[in-house]
């Protein structure tokens, strides 16, 4: 089987056993009451979990594998399962999805409403390998919570899964975290 055959072919059983296994996010706890700016992300002058945006303005997570659990990190971050995203209703956040891992996978799944856009149409499922970061998604403008399914696959091992949480804040308080 040629490589590129072997990619669509892994690809669409790692979607197809992502539909089943993982139907909707929820398998966690969900967002919760106690998901909330001021207690997932911090404050002005002590910010955590926040996603640095590159010089594109894009948040780049990073997908991959830790203690048999997948994770969806901003560069740098601590696994913590949240990642803030500051939005404004001039700049929206946009996010992309990406593994370092050479050969492995990844599928990302939003239950019920995706916050993800791309040409103004609605995004519940972005497919990603190590060589095809998933598309720049927009994230709206909005205070909200919002859970999501993440398949890892790394090369020659069993998928690996997880349920991390985005929390997008807006207001001229926050601070975007551009470097």
């Amino acid at each position: 089987m040629k490589p590129s055959r072997l990619w669509k072919f892994v690809l669409l059983t790692l979607t197809a056993w992502l539909a089943f296994a993982v139907a909707s996010p929820a398998q966690g706890i969900g967002c919760t009451v106690a998901d909330t700016w001021a207690n997932d992300c911090g404050s002005g002058s002590n910010p955590i979990n926040r996603c640095t945006l590159n010089a594109d303005g894009v948040c780049p997570l990073q997908v991959g594998e830790s203690n048999n659990m997948a994770t969806s990190l901003p560069s740098g971050n601590s696994n913590t399962g949240i990642v803030c995203l500051v939005s404004t209703s001039s700049t929206p956040a946009h996010v992309q999805w990406e593994t370092p891992a050479a050969n492995a996978g990844f599928v990302i799944q939003f239950g019920g409403s995706s916050p993800l856009q791309y040409n103004g149409n609605q995004i519940g499922v972005a497919v990603g390998t190590s060589n095809a970061p998933t598309l720049v998604y927009t994230v709206p403008t909005t205070n909200n919570c919002f859970e999501y399914a993440v398949a890892y696959c790394p090369p020659g091992q069993a998928c690996v899964s997880a349920d991390p949480k985005i929390l997008v804040g807006i207001g001229p308080g926050i601070g975007a975290g551009k470097k």
